[in-house]
């Protein structure tokens, strides 16, 4: 998945709260999942957690309205579940510390997911203690001008603070991802102008993935500077957020071709994002921790969320950062991101499950070896360095949206939950079992309907999340729990 910022996808307009059924989709996949990984878990004695099934919960609803001349009836289905307990406090096997952060949810959205459900109980009661926030793109909203870089009056931190608060509000450690590079700072803006190697593709990608260019007499400026915008960020959180706990990660997928742009005939491209990641955080990486030491805070630094952790790409780019002078030192914390993608749920070499599960490039398989790189690296603390899966989600399948569906949806992240926890028991790996489980999964789903993400939609026929429907979406009240 290559998630970009907030303008590329319109949101939802406005609801009111009548007409069709709403599913909260994270928290039945993530519940009923977790049913599943227990059973599972029950079975192989790979690790033991308690759960029980207290009774179905939830009242299906049906829409009460009439559609009005020139809609058209969407068919519903019904919703139905149980509350579901997972205590992993009670476990007979304690080597293997399961984080308070290990489950979470990010994306964009967060305030339309509060939108329909004001009182925040059904993430609440989800118990996620993790988010992930920034692919609004921060950076560029926060400082639109160079003079927003001195000037705190132009500098607009409306939509920052709002998530920020609701983070905060629903009990989710941040992890804010600072990425991108706001239009005074790309190459084609400078004076003379250069050029931006995102516009050299045809159709072109979208200029703020480039590498930070800032002219000052000849001389360019943009790493420091953009360094310096991140240190602003560092101060503001300090100052207005201090209990927050906040997680900062440089850059968002910089592996992708679209997310951190070279020229389009390269021929070393991935090469060249690596030096030019390299340069951009021991650029910022410096000054946030000394804005953050002037504060009287800790904070925590990773990356580099990529998108292709794959064998060969990912022993070339960990092994690269975490051996660099001028990055190791910073290094807290270790992210990157998974997606599936197959034309079937399950069934043949190319489904779902069958990447998912693949010995050696499904998810129990990279992590271990992600882990066995990452926990002999020479960054401080590095057999405990903690590993973010950030970003996760599944692709839509023929003939449903598999990860809306109430029935593959559940399954697989339960089958995904599962792989990670036995990870750190697993004797056939070629990489060795992982050493520590990771520190969180992020679910990506908060709300992005034209790429059928969603954490509240309507349930429907199509799940997808609503976005071919004008009708108002309504929330089923949920009551689900997971207890760490």
């Amino acid at each position: 998945m290559e998630s970009r910022k907030q303008k590329r996808w319109p949101f939802l307009p406005p609801l009111k709260k009548q007409g069709s059924i709403i599913l909260v989709l994270g928290l039945l996949s993530f519940s009923v999942g977790f049913a599943a990984v227990v059973h599972y878990i029950g079975k192989t004695q790979s690790l033991t957690t308690a759960a029980h099934s207290a009774g179905a919960i939830v009242n299906s609803q049906q829409s009460t309205s009439s559609p009005s001349a020139g809609q058209t009836q969407l068919s519903t289905i019904t919703a139905s579940s149980a509350d579901i307990t997972v205590d992993f406090g009670t476990r007979q096997i304690n080597a293997y510390p399961i984080p308070s952060t290990f489950l979470g949810v990010g994306g964009v959205g967060l305030k339309l997911v509060v939108r329909n459900n004001s009182n925040g109980n059904a993430i609440h009661q989800a118990n996620f203690h993790l988010t992930k926030l920034g692919d609004y793109d921060f950076i560029s909203q926060i400082f639109p001008t160079p003079a927003s870089v001195t000037d705190q009056t132009k500098q607009n931190w409306s939509l920052f603070d709002t998530e920020m608060t609701l983070a905060a509000n629903y009990n989710m450690q941040p992890l804010i991802s600072l990425e991108y590079t706001p239009g005074w700072l790309q190459p084609q803006n400078q004076s003379p102008p250069r050029t931006n190697p995102c516009l050299t593709y045809n159709p072109p990608y979208d200029p703020h993935s480039v590498k930070p260019m800032y002219l000052v007499n000849g001389q360019d400026k943009g790493l420091q500077m953009w360094g310096q915008l991140a240190a602003l960020v560092v101060a503001h959180v300090d100052q207005h957020f201090r209990q927050s706990h906040a997680l900062y990660e440089i850059w968002n997928q910089p592996d992708g071709s679209q997310f951190l742009c070279v020229p389009h005939n390269d021929q070393n491209a991935d090469q060249d994002r690596l030096t030019a990641y390299r340069a951009m955080f021991a650029a910022a990486a410096p000054l946030m921790k000394q804005q953050a030491s002037k504060d009287g805070v800790q904070i925590k630094l990773g990356g580099p969320a990529l998108v292709y952790a794959l064998k060969q790409h990912l022993t070339t780019w960990f092994p690269t950062l975490l051996n660099d002078p001028a990055i190791y030192p910073y290094i807290d914390f270790i992210s990157y991101h998974r997606y599936f993608s197959g034309s079937t749920f399950n069934g043949g070499s190319t489904s779902l499950v069958a990447s998912e599960q693949d010995p050696m490039l499904g998810v129990a398989a990279q992590y271990e070896q992600v882990a066995s790189i990452v926990h002999s690296g020479k960054q401080p603390n590095a057999r405990n360095t903690p590993i973010y899966i950030d970003e996760y989600s599944i692709s839509s399948c023929i003939p449903v949206v598999c990860q809306n569906n109430p029935k593959y949806s559940p399954l697989f992240n339960g089958l995904f939950v599962l792989d990670y926890l036995n990870a750190v028991k697993d004797k056939q790996s070629p990489y060795g079992p992982a050493s520590l489980l990771p520190a969180g999964l992020i679910f990506y789903s908060w709300d992005i309907p034209l790429h059928y993400l969603c954490l509240f939609g309507a349930y429907d026929a199509k799940m997808d999340c609503g976005i071919r429907t004008t009708r108002p979406l309504n929330l089923i009240p949920i009551t689900m729990h997971t207890h760490y």
